[in-house]
């Protein structure tokens, strides 16, 4: 692998993944270690790996309560508003927000169709109920 042809801010990804085998986090700490980064560099990547990384992870629980009740009702709201809105952060880069938002989008879905088919057993049950009362 040839870290040293890696800008700094690649290598401090590499740093913070947790997912590298042994033998290639050792050859990223030493490559970091090698670059001798001043601890203003360090706040500087550190605080851009955080703005890519964890800022856009999850929204906020307002927003998720709202794609989980009116996403699946308002498709067409849905397909221009918040459809649009969460493709600018694909374009950005940030697919964990896209996948947070399908993931409260899917999940209004299977939650509505519960309840619908719930309703409708309930109703079903009464109008049964109410045939076999006035048969007798």
């Amino acid at each position: 692998m040839k870290l040293k042809e890696l800008s700094d801010f690649q290598v401090y990804t590499l740093y913070q993944n947790k997912r590298l085998s042994s033998d290639v986090k050792e050859q990223v700490i030493q490559e970091f270690r090698r670059r001798k980064f001043s601890s203003e560099d360090k706040k500087t990547l550190e605080e851009e790996y955080h703005h890519l990384t964890y800022s856009f992870n999850d929204l906020t629980f307002f927003r998720t309560v709202l794609i989980t009740i009116f996403a699946p009702f308002f498709h067409i709201i849905l397909v221009f508003t918040f459809f649009i809105f969460f493709n600018g952060f694909v374009l950005k880069g940030h697919f964990n927000r896209w996948k947070t938002f399908w993931k409260f989008t899917m999940l209004g879905y299977v939650l509505w169709l519960i309840l619908v088919v719930l309703l409708n057993i309930i109703i079903l049950k009464i109008k049964i109920n109410q045939y076999y009362l006035f048969q007798k």
